[in-house]
């Protein structure tokens, strides 16, 4: 299927369903942000042109606050959007299948998250040594792994592992292809950044649609 039909496919899913559409992309972005929200807050807070008027043990102590925030915020992160990720992707399945979408599939997928945060720890681990060693292999394994939230949101059994090894065999021959796809919305991401971020409320669920679209083509 070319990309064209695919997108004409995730805007036909779209009709109807436009306002869920945007309420359930703004929770998965809300969710998204809040927990790295607690870290940046922290962090926003030190002067550091003032550390000479502390001791050495005032010093230590605000750092130990400091790195606390950024673990609490790092923790809320992976947890809020392991949550909302496989929920969403479920509810993305279920629009471009023709299904009704639903708010509420966003948080069904609960017994789930205990996986989905493995699956995610997994996934940044590779793509970290990936980048740490040649910066290519990690974009490449950010793609071959880029369908793991489909995989756990419709096969509730499986484990982390057994979700990557899907997602790798699926995305063979793929990967440079869905690169292709994103790359085939540089013109909407433009719209976005033209109109300020406004246009994202209308762009983030096409794209989204779109992406679940082309994961449904290839599965």
């Amino acid at each position: 299927m070319k990309f064209r039909e695919i997108k004409a496919d995730a805007r036909e899913s779209l009709k109807g369903n436009w306002l869920v559409a945007i309420i359930a992309s703004f929770i998965a972005g809300t969710f998204t942000a809040a927990g790295s929200g607690v870290s940046s807050t922290g962090a926003g807070e030190v002067d550091f042109s003032k550390l000479g008027e502390f001791s050495s043990d005032e010093i230590i102590a605000a750092f130990a606050v400091l790195a606390g925030c950024v673990l609490i915020g790092l923790v809320l992160t992976i947890v809020l959007s392991s949550l909302i990720s496989i929920g969403y992707a479920q509810f993305n399945i279920d629009l471009v299948e023709g299904k009704e979408p639903k708010i509420s599939t966003m948080f069904s997928k609960g017994r789930q998250i205990g996986t989905t945060i493995l699956a995610n720890i997994l996934i940044f681990i590779r793509v970290l040594l990936g980048t740490i060693l040649f910066v290519i292999p990690g974009i490449i394994a950010s793609y071959k792994y880029s369908m793991v939230n489909y995989i756990i949101a419709e096969n509730p059994g499986i484990t982390a592992r057994e979700a990557l090894e899907m997602s790798k065999e699926m995305m063979k021959g793929n990967k440079f292809r869905f690169f292709m796809f994103g790359l085939s919305f540089f013109g909407w991401a433009l719209v976005v950044v033209l109109t300020f971020g406004i246009a994202s409320i209308w762009v983030a669920p096409y794209m989204q649609a779109s992406f679940a679209k082309f994961y449904r083509e290839i599965a």
